[in-house]
């Protein structure tokens, strides 16, 4: 709405439009600190795959199942550099943003493939799913512009980049 009150379409850019939303305390301004630097925690119940099996139709594979394990209350950390996930008595660990293989976000909860064929899902307290994908999208794709890697292009169901 204008300041009259008066409702208008206002056509604007992608870019301009990210910009606005960051500046209204999107995923990256939520996680930079004044000094520059990157932090941010959020409460989740955490499960990790337990099991994975294949899904045949026609005689066809058509992909995976995967079965998670009991879900324990938890936090994901990221920093510039690493994700840390703590699951309480579900196991814990921290990984590298470029050692992270897939993201992938549903209504209710974000899924990261991490090193060694590990799954975890984390479903937020008080957060959201689609935050943390954002976040954790532009946290992989700085980490792998910064490695020389080259600029993602895909994040599920692997990261992918173009030189």
């Amino acid at each position: 709405m204008t300041a009259s009150g008066d409702a208008r379409a206002t056509r604007i850019g992608a870019r301009e439009l990210c910009r606005r939303i960051d500046a209204h305390g999107g995923p990256m301004t939520r996680a930079t600190a004044p000094d520059g630097t990157i932090e941010y925690t959020a409460r989740a119940m955490v499960s990790w795959r337990i099991a994975e099996d294949a899904v045949w139709h026609g005689g066809v594979l058509r992909g995976f199942s995967e079965s998670m394990g009991p879900a324990g209350e938890g936090a994901i950390t990221v920093d510039r550099d690493t994700v840390s996930v703590d699951g309480g008595r579900t196991g814990a660990g921290r990984w590298r943003h470029l050692d992270i293989g897939a993201v992938q976000a549903s209504s209710s909860s974000l899924q990261l493939s991490l090193p060694g064929e590990r799954l975890v899902q984390l479903r937020f307290i008080a957060d959201s799913p689609r935050r943390w994908e954002t976040l954790m999208r532009r946290l992989i794709a700085d980490a792998w512009k910064r490695a020389g890697r080259g600029r993602v292009i895909e994040y599920q169901p692997r990261i992918v980049a173009r030189p």
